[in-house]
This record gives structure tokens, C-alpha cells and sequence, in this order.
């Protein structure tokens, strides 16, 4: 049997790309969930950007409401309802890389990743995918 070569490892060893499969391991709370996934199963690659713009619009009302209000309480009020909806803002932001097969998804979480380091790492399965679909057309033909 062949070695598998890893191509990509993140930096806990969590998540591994190798030239044939990718593999995703989940610890949480005492529990462990291991997913993986072969190269040549995988359907679909994207980014996905989620984030609660509506907290940014209450931040806004408050301000205006901090702006024409008279009251030192209702500016209290006022200046912690916009800490808190700007501070809820960002705290909920997530963006994951998902990969998906016919019968499983990947999700995972890329908070400090940026958007390019994010698609150079699926250039990277693609280019693997890619290799291994050229190796086994090589074998077939």
C-alpha cells in the first residue's frame, strides 16, 4: 500500500490535506468527531461569510438617539446599547471553507485565514483533485 504525502496541515494538526483525501478532526467537550473525505468524492468547495448586519443598523439608531437625546440617563442607555450591538456585531462573525461530498460537508471555521490564504487553500485541493483525476486517467487508459 502507497503512503499518503500531506500537502497541507493547519498548524494543530486538526485539518490535513493529503494527495488523497482530506481529513477534519473536531474536539469538543470530551468528544471527537473525525471526518474525512477522499479527493476524488468531493462535489463542491466554497467560503462562506456570515454575519448579523441588522446589529449595525441598531448601532446606528442609537447613535442618533444618543445625538438627540437630552437626558444623562437615555445617553447611558444610548452608549451602551451601541457598545453592545457593535461588540455583538463582530463577535458573531464566522466564515468557514466548506467542502462537500454527496454524503458529508467539512466546515471549517477560518476566523484569522484571509480571503486569499482562504482561496490559495482551496486552489490547493483543487490542484490535488486535479492530479489524482489525471493519475487514475493515466491508469484507465
Amino acid at each position: 500500500m502507497n503512503q499518503e504525502n500531506i500537502i497541507l496541515k493547519s498548524d494543530n494538526g486538526d485539518f490535513i490535506l493529503t494527495d488523497r483525501k482530506v481529513r477534519y478532526k473536531v474536539k469538543n467537550w470530551g468528544q471527537l468527531n473525525v471526518t474525512s473525505l477522499m479527493l476524488d468524492k468531493i462535489t463542491s468547495l466554497e467560503i462562506k461569510f456570515k454575519s448579523y448586519p441588522f446589529l449595525l443598523v441598531i448601532s446606528a439608531l442609537s447613535i442618533f438617539y444618543l445625538i438627540f437625546t437630552y437626558t444623562s440617563a437615555e445617553k447611558v442607555i444610548a452608549i451602551l446599547l451601541i457598545l453592545l450591538s457593535m461588540v455583538s456585531y463582530f463577535a458573531t462573525i464566522k466564515r468557514a471553507i466548506i467542502i462537500s461530498s454527496a454524503s458529508t460537508t467539512i466546515t471549517l471555521p477560518i476566523k484569522k485565514l484571509g480571503n486569499d490564504k482562504a482561496i490559495q487553500f482551496i486552489d490547493e485541493i483543487e490542484k490535488s483533485i486535479l492530479v489524482l483525476n489525471a493519475f487514475f486517467a493515466g491508469i484507465n487508459s
